[in-house]
């Protein structure tokens, strides 16, 4: 389900509600073994099951004629079990998954536009089962920082250059995972028309 509001010529929201479901199933054909000479039947089963909740809310904004603004916030409770969860010692994998994602473009003339986005993540997805089974899950933060230049030639020619920086801590490995990480992204494009 989709709303979206256009409260102004500058402003447009939109609400939106997912409702995911999803069914894996395993198949395997019979085979036939020489020694000793059996028949192995196959078949399929349910290897796992997903279900999940998803709520976002954006806005876009145009203050001037030349600044867009754009940010997003999704929030996701979702759950996963195989075929050897539902016991005690294995429980269904379950969590939370909260997003934002902001972004912002100036237009500094009809060749050339400065562009900036903030991606931010968190999973809850913990199992705190330390009682009866294995501890199994994870936590994590992610966070991500583009900026960068774009500039258009007469030519059909657009060049991008951008500077990325990005941090992610997940506490449940023991913080063996986490990383920060610098990148540089340079693009060239060419459009034939």
């Amino acid at each position: 389900a989709k709303l979206v509001l256009r409260l102004a010529s500058w402003w447009k929201t939109t609400l939106k509600f997912e409702l995911v479901s999803t069914d894996y199933r395993t198949v395997t054909d019979s085979s036939r073994t020489s020694f000793p000479a059996t028949e192995q039947p196959g078949g399929e089963i349910v290897a796992g099951n997903y279900d999940a909740h998803v709520y976002s809310f954006n806005a876009t904004l145009t203050p001037w004629r030349r600044f867009y603004l754009s940010g997003t916030f999704s929030y996701s409770d979702s759950r996963i079990l195989s075929g050897v969860n539902n016991g005690a010692s294995l429980v269904p994998y379950r969590g939370d998954i909260y997003s934002v994602l902001a972004s912002a473009t100036y237009v500094l003339n009809q060749a050339t536009d400065l562009h900036a986005s903030y991606s931010f993540s968190r999973g809850d997805y913990g199992q705190n089962n330390q009682e009866n089974g294995l501890p199994l899950g994870i936590e994590y933060d992610r966070h991500g920082l583009v900026a960068g230049v774009r500039r258009h030639f007469k030519n059909n020619l657009t060049t991008n250059l951008q500077y990325g920086f990005f941090r992610y801590n997940e506490p449940t490995s023991g913080h063996l995972n986490d990383y920060t990480a610098h990148a540089v992204f340079a693009t060239l494009t060419l459009a034939f028309r």
